[in-house]
């Protein structure tokens, strides 16, 4: 075999390892070697060897400011995704504490009418039952009872359906007006703050560095370790690939880089401020809200009982008629029928529930 092929396998030097790193043609050229074509280490000697780990280690030094810078861009998408969420929710609790007051008040309202309503029919009730005990004949018992049951009247709530059916689905169903709500939540939360994903808010992606980056270097076994380590941090800086590519982190200075970590500590305390003050906020609203909401959920649910238990009742009217113009049955038993359905319409009157607030 000739020299010339021994060479082609075997070209280190004894004691020789190799290593690689990522180092840009000028980096290189600047500490003193260039890239050998195809692949093949360069070898350092012990002069350019040096000027490499004094290079490695002022570039590493800005490995404490970049992660700090990192963190420094994590804090701030985090701030500022909070700082969204909770403009949403405040939005949501504005919108709830606005609309509470026109409905506390429009139910309040109804429910009064409904109350006194039920007073009213109470009232009545008790009247009839005590004229019964005047009546004598089966002639009066239909005259009265059909006047009874002709000027048995009910409020007319037909005009309420539009806002109670707002109201229900806002405070009972708990479902959003979504159109009405994302128009007046776009006035509320500026675009600018809509957050898709921040890119200086995006984590560090690790890249995968592509051959034509590697520098194949060969050098004495004396630097291997120290120099292994070296690499190791350097090539992890030089992977770093920031999401905002008009940032080049790589070609920052260290006063530039912990002018960039000024600077984003400083956009990071204004989305804290920012955040501090909505959640405090956010903190009232919810305790005012939900103690409005319970109100109003109450309110709703009375005056949809008191609507609803009319169907009851107009059945219970409608037999009264019924029992009365039945000519099968005898004057006594009419009386018994009338007493003990005057009375099931008393029940249903009075087991209309209050307010309870």
């Amino acid at each position: 075999m000739s020299p010339k092929n021994n060479e082609k396998k075997n070209p280190l030097p004894r004691n020789y390892h190799i290593l690689r790193v990522i180092l840009s043609d000028a980096d290189a050229r600047t500490i003193g070697f260039e890239r050998n074509p195809d692949m093949i280490p360069t070898i350092l000697k012990s002069n350019l060897t040096e000027i490499l780990i004094r290079f490695l280690q002022d570039e590493s030094k800005r490995l404490v400011l970049l992660t700090k810078y990192a963190k420094e861009l994590a804090t701030t998408d985090l701030r500022t995704r909070q700082l969204h969420e909770t403009r949403e929710v405040v939005f949501s609790l504005r919108e709830t504490d606005k609309t509470s007051d026109d409905a506390l008040d429009f139910l309040q309202e109804k429910l009064t009418l409904l109350q006194q309503e039920r007073v009213d029919h109470d009232k009545y009730i008790l009247d009839m039952l005590d004229a019964l005990d005047q009546i004598t004949s089966t002639e009066t018992l239909l005259e009265n009872i059909a006047s009874f049951v002709k000027n048995f009247t009910f409020i007319n709530t037909d005009n309420w359906e539009d806002d109670l059916d707002y109201f229900r689905t806002r405070f009972l169903l708990q479902r959003k007006q979504e159109e009405d709500d994302q128009r007046l939540k776009d006035e509320f939360i500026p675009v600018e703050d809509t957050i898709q994903k921040s890119k200086e808010g995006e984590p560090q992606q690790i890249r995968q560095a592509t051959a034509i980056e590697y520098f194949f270097i060969a050098i004495h076994k004396k630097y291997y370790t120290k120099l292994k380590h070296l690499i190791q941090e350097y090539n992890q800086i030089k992977l770093v690939q920031h999401p905002d590519s008009s940032v080049s982190l790589e070609e920052k200075s260290e006063e530039e880089l912990m002018e960039l970590i000024a600077q984003q500590e400083k956009e990071s305390f204004a989305v804290g401020k920012k955040m501090y003050t909505l959640k405090r906020e956010q903190g009232i609203l919810t305790l005012k809200t939900y103690e409005l909401v319970q109100t109003l959920k109450s309110r709703l649910l009375n005056i949809t009982g008191s609507i609803a238990s009319r169907r009851f009742m107009k059945a219970a009217l409608n037999d009264l008629l019924d029992i009365v113009n039945d000519s099968e049955t005898v004057f006594e038993i009419k009386m018994e029928k009338i007493t003990k359905d005057l009375k099931r319409l008393l029940r249903i009157v009075r087991k209309e529930p209050s307010e309870g607030k």
